[in-house]
């Protein structure tokens, strides 16, 4: 009889070691199922919010394509190279600004789109956009830096020109041509080729660019002064 409930209890406390060991690995299971389950959630909500400020960053630079009289220097904008690269160029425009004072007529307004320093960790930046007034058409008047999209792994905007050719058609090249220096050519679009990223996490995953996006917004107003033959 002791010998029966003796292995009884051998049976007993093997069973509970056993069915414990289970329980523990389908609570790790469970609990890193919750926490891979936290990461994509935050993965989600950075990715959601990264393709906001890259469509309010495209939509206003088209806006701004649309009104463009000239640029102030040719050359592209660059994040891949050092500093703080810019765009600088005039629109013409009755748009409302923030913080900006603006007559009721069109005025001219220098555009200044500005790539901050990269992060240490992340190398990425921020685009910020500044509007002012030129001199004669509201007193020089200027805005605060208005912050576009953050977490810009890359920008580029290459500024493109449409030159005269004696058949009186026009041909494209950069506007850093000397060639985009010649009587009649005109800046003609803008090149654009940007990649919002995410900060890194835990995972190699949220390190990953979210979005790219490479078009060309075509300077409007321009071409259509080009079309109608009264360009300026």
């Amino acid at each position: 009889m002791s010998i029966r409930r003796r292995s009884t209890r051998a049976a007993t406390l093997i069973e509970m070691i056993f069915f414990g060991a289970i329980a523990s690995i389908v609570l790790v299971g469970v609990v890193g199922l919750l926490s891979r389950g936290g990461r994509l959630l935050e993965v989600s909500r950075r990715t959601s919010g990264a393709q906001v400020d890259l469509r309010v960053l495209l939509e206003t630079l088209t806006e701004d394509a649309n009104e463009l009289v000239y640029l102030e220097d040719p050359a592209p904008l660059d994040s891949s190279g050092t500093g703080e690269p810019t765009l600088k160029f005039v629109v013409k425009s009755t748009r409302n600004e923030s913080g900006l004072s603006v007559p009721p007529a069109p005025s001219l307004r220098r555009v200044e789109y500005k790539l901050g320093a990269p992060d240490g960790a992340t190398k990425l930046r921020d685009c910020t956009r500044t509007v002012t007034l030129v001199g004669g058409s509201g007193g020089g008047g200027g805005g605060a830096p208005r912050t576009m999209a953050r977490s810009i792994a890359r920008m580029r905007v290459w500024p493109v020109a449409a030159i005269p050719l004696p058949d009186k058609r026009y041909n494209l090249v950069a506007a850093a041509d000397d060639r985009a220096k010649l009587p009649g050519a005109t800046v003609a679009c803008l090149v654009v080729d940007v990649t919002v990223g995410m900060p890194s996490g835990e995972t190699s995953a949220d390190a990953s660019s979210v979005t790219s996006v490479v078009t060309k917004l075509w300077c409007r107003n321009r071409v259509l002064e080009i079309a109608r033959g009264g360009l300026q």
